[in-house]
């Protein structure tokens, strides 16, 4: 069973990434009056307008007048929190200058108010407002494009215009049965700064339940204006609120400059506006003569490790591997397709562009044979490491396989030097090929579907840290937790295996003419600690990993929050201090042992939560007398053969 669980984590699934918010803030034209009664043409800003009514969070009973009774307003609506959500965490982008007709309409509509009975004091207060906001050509524009069919001779003016708007085109009543000191409506302006915008904005919560009580907010990202209009008790309470949420935030320095090192490496960016808006810490340099120390602000601790997890998973860069890739880009029989990136990619590489390179089908064309240089491959498999360990591992064991998936590039220029290469294990309809296979340990050729053949296991990744100048990620190679989970749902902490990979050869192969690309990768790893004793000396050479373990709640069933501490102590072979690794992902394996030629294939299916995704992954182990060159052709030609067959 060593061999299998050893042979299972050898290709590194592809990681998942979270989903931009969608674009779309509105915006709206403020005036700046010049002379008498002249405007002077309005500035572009972004402006986001928020109201009980547009987003449906609101409902309370209407004012009753011996005419007409107020409807009440819509039940809450999740939709329309989660677009507004997206909207507020969408304000810094600069992209957004243009206004659009549909903006316009938006920006006068939220001027309508909730209860259409009002008092005189409200009426006011409202045409006021809307003169003051708009020119006469909006006001006209607004008109033709939202009420087409409310009677505006060009004659009129503003005011006149306006009149007809709120009366006839909102149907609003004056009723002299409403308290005006009940109905009317305050506006304040708070300017914050970037990081305190920031940080109300991230946590959009808050917003939401001062949009419950009826509040209308305005926010203008490039000033850093936030707009409040709501009565005064309310306004008094918001006031309290900002001045609390501000004073409790909490800050810790991190100093990036190993991290920036590490990415320099790899020819790529720190996306830190990404990770800003995932783990809602507001990043800012320090003023001083460190110019990688950055000072992280949140409204909870917990944060800035999480934000530290997505900087070293954004990293993607493994310097114990060595990849290859073969790709024909020559032939003029392929050409690139693009792949969207969906669930089944970590949050990393979900905002780029995919593409793999395919033959087109048509109904009469044949395809080509799968050609493959098995002695090329072997040759980069077993070619020197990309950089040794620095120290000696004990009994480490070499294991080999094939990996089914796509190979993507980020570019669909075959010449392009900024051309970035993945695996993604994805392959359509694969259920429904793989299980026509037998177990791997049965005799027979059909699955018992009426039994659950599966086995499950929690994949823990584990890197050194490389933070406030530590070196350790060049110095140490990965390691990964693995543990057999219960019929529970259960992590079983007895069964942990601690793989130390020391050495991963990659090799990718294009192959345009079938629905699956193969990669194939030669791994040394070695388990770092003995199997489960039931005595008190288990671990007792490995405290951090025992204190891991004793914190950690692994358990999938639901019945408590998973939790995984942030790091683990763990003390390689000759070094006399243990080595702090970070914990970066964890997923849930669910896995099928099959059989192929007389030969393992597992089928899993993987869940990595939102971020990692959800995916599904094939592999082909190599026998032990296949790491030599003869025997590795037969392990080539099973899974050109394997490839040929999930095509059919």
């Amino acid at each position: 069973m060593k061999m299998i669980r050893t042979s299972v984590r050898l290709i590194h699934t592809s990681r998942r990434l979270l989903q931009s918010a969608p674009e779309g803030t509105s915006t709206a034209l403020p005036q700046k009056v010049l002379g008498k009664g002249k405007k002077k043409a309005p500035e572009k800003q972004n402006l986001v307008i928020l109201n009980a009514k547009q987003s449906k969070l609101y409902k309370r009973k209407g004012h009753r007048s011996q005419e007409n009774t107020v409807k009440k307003l819509d039940d809450l609506d999740l939709s329309q929190i989660q677009e507004t959500t997206s909207k507020l965490l969408n304000i810094f982008d600069k992209s957004q200058v243009f206004v659009t007709d549909q903006e316009l309409c938006d920006t006068v509509n939220a001027h309508k108010p909730v209860n259409l009975q009002m008092s005189k004091q409200r009426y006011i207060q409202i045409t006021n407002e809307l003169s003051s906001a708009f020119t006469l050509k909006q006001i006209r524009r607004y008109i033709f494009k939202e009420l087409s069919s409310l009677y505006a001779p060009k004659k009129w003016n503003k005011a006149q215009l306006i009149d007809a708007i709120v009366q006839k085109g909102w149907n609003c009543k004056i009723s002299k049965v409403i308290n005006p000191s009940d109905d009317l409506i305050q506006t304040r302006s708070f300017f914050l700064t970037k990081k305190k915008m920031f940080l109300l904005m991230s946590h959009s919560s808050i917003v939401q339940n001062w949009m419950r009580a009826n509040v209308r907010i305005v926010l203008f990202p490039t000033s850093l204006q936030l707009v409040i209009s709501a009565n005064e008790a309310h306004l008094q309470y918001i006031e309290l609120a900002l001045d609390s949420l501000f004073n409790n935030a909490k800050e810790q320095d991190v100093d990036l400059e190993s991290v920036e090192q590490l990415f320099a490496i790899t020819g790529e960016t720190l996306p830190l506006e990404d990770i800003q808006r995932l783990s809602s810490v507001y990043f800012e340099k320090k003023n001083g003569d460190e110019p990688h120390l950055y000072t992280m602000s949140s409204l909870g601790d917990r944060k800035f490790t999480e934000a530290k997890r997505l900087i070293l998973w954004s990293l993607d860069y493994n310097p114990f591997m060595k990849a290859h890739s073969h790709i024909d880009t020559i032939s003029p029989n392929v050409k690139y397709f693009k792949t969207f990136a969906d669930q089944s990619f970590p949050w990393i590489h979900r905002k780029k562009n995919w593409y793999r390179l395919k033959e087109p089908k048509t109904i009469n064309s044949k395809t080509d044979e799968i050609k493959i240089d098995s002695n090329e491959i072997y040759k980069e498999l077993n070619s020197e490491p990309s950089k040794q360990v620095s120290f000696k591992l004990e009994d480490p064991q070499d294991v080999v396989a094939v990996a089914f998936g796509q190979l993507l590039q980020s570019s669909n220029k075959g010449d392009d030097p900024k051309n970035k290469t993945i695996f993604n294990t994805e392959i359509p309809f694969i259920h429904e090929k793989v299980l026509k296979l037998p177990l791997y340990d049965s005799e027979g050729e059909q699955i018992d579907t009426t039994v659950d053949n599966h086995t499950y296991y929690a994949q823990i990744k584990l890197l050194p840290s490389p933070f406030n100048k530590s070196n350790s990620y060049l110095e140490y190679p990965p390691i990964e937790f693995w543990f057999d989970i219960d019929e529970r749902e259960s992590v079983k902490k007895d069964t942990l295996q601690v793989l130390c990979i020391t050495n991963d050869q990659i090799s990718n192969v294009s192959v345009p003419q079938s629905i699956t690309d193969l990669k194939f990768v030669k791994s040394q790893m070695t388990n770092l600690i003995d199997g489960y004793r039931t005595d008190d000396n288990w671990l007792k050479d490995q405290p951090g990993i025992r204190e891991f373990l004793m914190n950690a709640k692994l358990n999938f069933n639901g019945q408590e929050k998973i939790f995984v501490p942030d790091y683990v102590d763990i003390k390689l072979p000759g070094s006399k201090e243990p080595v702090r690794y970070d914990y970066i992902t964890m997923c849930h394996r669910k896995q099928l042992d099959l059989r192929y030629h007389g030969r393992l294939v597992t089928y899993a299916v993987i869940e990595g939560g939102s971020l990692g995704g959800s995916t599904s992954e094939v592999i082909m182990v190599g026998n032990a007398d296949e790491l030599n060159e003869e025997g590795f052709n037969s392990l080539v030609s099973d899974a050109i053969s394997f490839a040929k067959d999930l095509g059919e």
